[in-house]
């Protein structure tokens, strides 16, 4: 093995590179900026993410509460021998039903979706829409609902209704009135 010296030659300046240190800096800027948007975006989405899942959870929350009382009823009912069936309180129903509390958007944002993912609709294809989808109970029509939050879906410009009377999302009707 043999060890020798080697010579490292240092120019002052050389007249055909340029100095990028500038660049350099912009570009490490730019790149912290833009993490820090990313870092803001996630937040942002992790926040949303906790609230739907609140949401779900307070729903389930809510059912296993409903479900405990139902069964502290029948407990009771039990210890009284209440449930001797049908000798003391007549026939069985062969069905019960039990409402289960569910988690769903709102009404407005449904009937925005339904529109988007339709096209244009009336307001009766609407509220059937949301009849069928559980937004009113058994027995009520949902018509003064929907023609209310059809109303403020309209002044709030997310909707719009054309001479028809149908109901379109307001961005699409904006671009064909351009055309």
């Amino acid at each position: 093995m043999t060890t020798g010296t080697m010579t490292i030659t240092i120019h002052k300046k050389r007249p055909d590179f340029r100095d990028i240190r500038g660049d350099l800096r912009a570009r490490i800027k730019s790149l912290e900026e833009t993490g820090e948007r990313e870092q803001a975006d996630f937040a942002k989405k992790q926040e949303e993410i906790a609230a739907e899942h609140k949401k779900s959870m307070d729903a389930i929350k809510g059912a296993i509460a409903a479900y405990k009382r139902m069964l502290q009823l029948e407990e009771a009912l039990a210890d009284h021998n209440m449930l001797d069936g049908e000798a003391k309180i007549g026939p069985m129903p062969d069905q019960v039903k039990i409402p289960m509390p569910m988690s769903r958007q709102p009404l407005a944002d449904f009937l925005v979706a339904q529109v988007k993912e339709r096209g244009s609709m009336t307001k009766e294809d609407l509220r059937l829409a949301a009849l069928f989808a559980g937004y009113f109970d058994e027995g009520e029509s949902g018509g003064r609902a929907v023609h209310a939050t059809l109303m403020n879906l309209i002044k709030n410009k997310r909707l719009v209704v054309d001479i028809d009377g149908l109901y379109g999302v307001a961005s699409e009707a904006e671009e064909a009135r351009m055309l």
